[in-house]
């Protein structure tokens, strides 16, 4: 049975010492200030790739993403169908909870990501899809009954979320002082903070009331907004960046400030709840650049935020038997669920990747372990097999991580979302073994990405680190000249692409110019503006997909000459090339860089060189760049090893295992420095740890053997040492002269531009930018400059259509279309009805009309039924002489309601009469000015003038067609009893 102890651990997601450092030292979190003087703190190493749900599953397992199952944002759904935000139900192993729980011990778990659905926990587990407000202010906000545990606290939990128009300018001013200057109808930024702190607020409302109301030995409770503040906003923070404007400056500068100012309010609470006896850890899964570091652009590729992350977040525990204002070294992730687990007097498992923090602990502890806990027996709280998320869960999920960025939006075709999810899911797999030293396993998941996804120079980088480690350098030789062949071809494809991408571009800036002459006559403020306006003035011309694609284009139209000169040093290097090395890292521009990476290669060719001053400069210079990068101070390490230096290299290898505990390569150069220094103990320990994380490391076998050697008390051990190192030399040897060489598919140039013109598809989507689209002959795009369908290669067809509102006559006018000698066109498909028993002349193919409408031409001559919302999907290759029916909004919306429940549907799940009339008014408006915009003569009819003065309306439509009609007959097909709403309405 485990002590009686109880343990409060708190998850901020991006939580950096650099920003917390800054506010702490001007008093402005002195809850966090007291936890740090009266408990242990430091740096907490990340893995890598650095994202959340993979990060925050590895905190709570002590497992790293190969053992625990979750590899990224998003899976495949069951059954195939399309992708789903990545669920606890994918977890292969237990979470820290599950353990506690088989113990008898209860839990209380909130917001932890992923935890949805909920876990039949003993205590209670509100889930990650709780606190998610909605999109948009006015969206219904429901609550899903598998977000909380027991499902009896479901309605007492959802009194206590906030809606974000419940924040009031008192709470929102902090974060903005000037906010009431900004003009939020066009700037969404004032919203975005008002989500997002409503969302902690919930967390915090909900872990409160659980903490004080039921009994409970562990609490995880885990903020996500840091983070969103952060990736929000960190760019608009002091010092101000160059690319940033005076005006967004002083608007946003104190968002991030104040986001964590406000999670060290919430902090004093949970610590009061907690009480002195609970021992509380706060820790963060990465860091965010706060300084230079910061990116000025985000990669346009999946997950490309997380560019934006630091390899440290913070560790901070405090409580009983935990030292005070003391500084831990050398802290991960994983290290947390084997911390905790010996604080409840529990073993770690031997499959857990990390250790126990012995060095928090004020007295020296027993480190028990067993095999591993997954095949414990006893009730673990767990989901049972096959549970699965709810598809309107999933929906709603998804786009709370398309909004935030960490996704793109799914693929509408269900076969290719599925493949991109998979595609990054491997590739997420394949880093993360990576980090973890098995490079082995990453290589034929790279291997595979980066045969099938030509484009995606990120797997052939990757792929390259692999080849380098394992010593295939014939391999990675013939690698680089293919990514650097496949790049360039792949350039001039793009630059092509971006030629046509400018033409689009100037084609949609004159006609927005045409949409704001068209708002300018606008006086009705119930109508929306077609001309879509950026916050700074400029017009939107591509939606947000099509501005990735185009981000995804430039790039690839750049180049990265830097990067294929850095692969190409690694080339010369393994080849012993080393004053080849050098000219390409200059050639990568060393000096403009801010990635220490490329002087820490610098500094290890100048070793290799023996030009060892050289080479401490090198990594210096990294270290001006970024003060914490293991690489470079593992650099110096070597430096003042190789100077006989041996107290200062001890000083930078302690300090770079201090900053990244899991570096088997820094040990060992530690281990090499101690034995300088004469310290033999010293040297065996980090040796050691060097094996323990590198079975295969045979150099440090044989320093071993060394030291041991010196002794002959320990001949044996030297032998030992000395034998094995012998045999894994051998072993390497033979595995890389015996792998075969590695082949992958070559692209021809025609292969690498039609994968690049696939990219960028744009749509002229009416919903996006107003207008009466290009021909289409089928799906996909069709290019108005080419064929004979462009406007200027033929005089333009005229198409009569009719066209107005559901239920508004645009049946009714057919009909006396038809009864006057007009040529209809209609396929017969639908046929009459009780609501239209004299039929609705309508084509199928008008419904498609957004995907094919080539085929418009062919209705020179006749009379079409298009209704308003369909209007901006007709080609522009045709002229239209248009009659539009108008009728009663109370009488259109009454018609489709009672046609709608003659066919047996419910309506009850429809929008409120108010919203249905905005929507029908703007679709209505948009219609017909657009048809206006582009010169196309309209008739607008009354449907009451119709029925009224069916000889009048006849004559009107044989003048305006300018044909000869029979207007007798047209007149004599509208029958005054079908205007049923009308009398109803009257009734009433």
């Amino acid at each position: 049975m485990a002590d009686s102890k109880k343990v409060l651990l708190i998850g901020w997601d991006a939580a950096d010492w650099k920003v917390i450092h800054e506010l702490m030292d001007a008093g402005k979190m002195p809850t966090l200030n007291q936890m740090v003087e009266n408990g242990v703190s430091g740096n907490m190493r990340t893995l890598t790739p650095a994202l959340s749900p993979m990060l925050w599953t590895s905190i709570a397992t002590g497992k790293r993403p190969w053992k625990h199952g979750i590899y990224g944002f998003t899976e495949p759904a069951p059954g195939g169908k399309g992708v789903q935000p990545m669920t606890n139900t994918s977890r292969k192993c237990k979470a820290v909870w599950n353990i506690l729980n088989q113990q008898g011990l209860n839990s209380i778990v909130v917001g932890w990501w992923p935890s949805h659905p909920a876990e039949p926990i003993h205590g209670a587990m509100v889930s990650d899809f709780f606190h998610k407000a909605p999109k948009k202010p006015g969206d219904s906000w429901m609550l899903n009954k598998n977000s909380v545990h027991p499902r009896e606290l479901l309605e007492e939990l959802s009194s206590l979320r906030v809606h974000p128009l419940e924040m009031t300018a008192e709470e929102i001013l902090p974060f903005v002082p000037d906010g009431a200057e900004i003009d939020q109808k066009v700037d969404g930024r004032v919203s975005q903070i008002m989500k997002v702190t409503a969302e902690c607020s919930t967390i915090q409302a909900a872990a409160t009331h659980l903490l004080e109301t039921i009994p409970w030995d562990f609490a995880a409770i885990y903020f996500d907004a840091i983070d969103h503040y952060c990736h929000g906003f960190m760019k608009y923070r002091a010092p101000k960046q160059d690319h940033v404007s005076e005006e967004d400056f002083r608007f946003f500068k104190d968002v991030v400030s104040m986001g964590y100012i406000y999670h060290d309010m919430m902090l004093r609470k949970l610590l009061e709840f907690a009480g002195p006896e609970t021992t509380v850890i706060l820790m963060s899964d990465h860091g965010f650049h706060p300084d230079h570091l910061r990116p000025e652009s985000v990669p346009s590729e999946p997950a490309g935020p997380a560019v934006e992350h630091r390899d440290f977040g913070i560790f901070v525990a405090m409580g009983p038997g935990i030292k005070k204002d003391a500084i831990i070294h050398g802290a991960g992730l994983l290290d947390v669920t084997p911390t905790i687990l010996s604080i409840f007097g529990l073993p770690a498992g031997d499959d857990m990747d990390g250790r126990v923090l012995e060095d928090i602990f004020e007295s020296p502890r027993e480190t028990p372990s067993i095999p591993g806990w997954d095949d414990v027996p006893g009730d673990s709280g767990r989901h049972p097999k096959g549970m699965k998320m709810e598809a309107a869960d999933a929906e709603a999920a998804m786009e709370q991580l398309v909004a935030l960025g960490y996704i793109d939006r799914p693929d509408a075709n269900q076969d290719k979302a599925i493949a991109n999810c998979v595609r990054e899911l491997d590739y997420n797999l394949a880093r993360s073994y990576m980090d973890g030293g098995m490079y082995g396993e990453a290589l034929p998941l790279l291997l595979g990405l980066y045969q099938k996804y030509p484009l995606e120079f990120r797997f052939g980088i990757q792929l390259a680190n692999c080849f380098r480690v394992l010593s295939r350098n014939s391999d990675l030789k013939r690698l680089v000249e293919d990514l650097n062949l496949r790049w360039r071809t792949a350039s001039l494809a793009a630059r092509k692409k971006m030629r046509e991408i400018a033409r689009i571009s100037r084609e949609r800036r004159a006609h927005w110019k045409k949409l704001q002459e068209l708002d300018a006559q606008n006086d009705d403020p119930s109508m929306p503006a077609l001309a879509r306006i950026h916050a700074n003035g400029k017009p939107i011309l591509f939606d947000q997909r099509e501005a990735l694609a185009i981000r995804r284009i430039s790039a690839i139209a750049r180049g990265n000459p830097k990067t294929v000169d850095f692969l190409a040093a690694n080339v010369a290097t393994s080849e012993s090339n080393f004053e080849e090395a050098l000219e390409l890292l200059r050639q990568a521009g060393i000096a403009e860089s801010k990635d220490p990476g490329f002087q820490y290669q610098t500094g290890n060719v100048y070793l290799e060189l023996g030009r060892v001053e050289e080479a401490e400069r090198a990594f210096l210079a990294g270290l001006e760049h970024d003060d914490s990068h293991p690489n470079c101070l593992m650099g110096l390490c070597r430096v003042y090893g190789e100077q006989g230096r041996a107290k200062k290299a001890v000083e930078y290898g302690m300090r770079a295992v201090g900053f990244q505990y899991f570096f088997p390569l820094a040990h060992f150069f530690v281990g090499k420095a101690r034995f300088s220094a004469g310290d033999d103990e010293g040297a065996i320990r980090h040796l050691k740890i060097a094996l323990d994380q590198n079975p295969n490391f045979a150099e440090a076998h044989e320093q071993l053997a060394g030291i041991y050697q010196k002794s002959d008390l320990d001949r044996e051990l030297a032998i030992q040492h000395r034998g094995a190192a012998r045999l894994l030399r051998d072993a390497n040897r033979e595995s890389v002269e015996e792998a075969p060489p590695i082949d992958w598919e070559p692209y021809t140039s025609d292969q690498l531009a039609e994968q690049v013109g696939e990219i960028f598809a744009p749509e002229n989507s009416a919903e996006f930018l107003p207008c009466l689209s290009q021909a289409r002959r089928e799906p996909g795009v069709f290019d108005p400059t080419d064929g004979p369908d462009r406007p200027d290669a033929q005089e333009r067809t005229e198409v009569i259509v009719v066209s107005g509102l559901p239920r508004t006559g645009t049946s009714l006018i057919m009909q006396m279309l038809k009864a006057g000698g007009v040529e209809l066109w209609s396929d017969g498909a639908r046929k009459p009805d009780q609501n239209n028993p004299k039929g609705y002349y309508e084509a199928d193919a008008v419904k498609r009309l957004h995907t094919s409408n080539v085929w418009v031409s062919d209705c020179a001559g006749k009379a079409l039924k298009v209704v308003a919302p369909l209007v901006p999907w007709l080609p522009q290759n045709c002229r239209y002489k248009v009659i539009f029916m108008r009728r009663a909004m109370e009488e259109v919306i009454g018609s489709q309601t009672d046609m709608l429940a003659e066919m047996g549907q419910d309506a009850a799940n429809a929008p409120e009469e108010g919203q249905l009339a905005r929507v029908f008014s703007q679709q209505a408006w948009l219609a017909v000015n657009l048809l206006t915009l582009y010169e196309n003569p309209v008739l607008r009819l009354a449907y009451d003038d119709v029925v009224s003065d069916p000889m009048g309306t006849a004559s009107r439509i044989a003048e305006f067609l300018e044909i000869s009609m029979d207007l007798e007959a047209m007149a004599a097909a509208v029958d005054p009893s079908l205007s049923r709403q009308k009398s109803k309405i009257a009734s009433l």
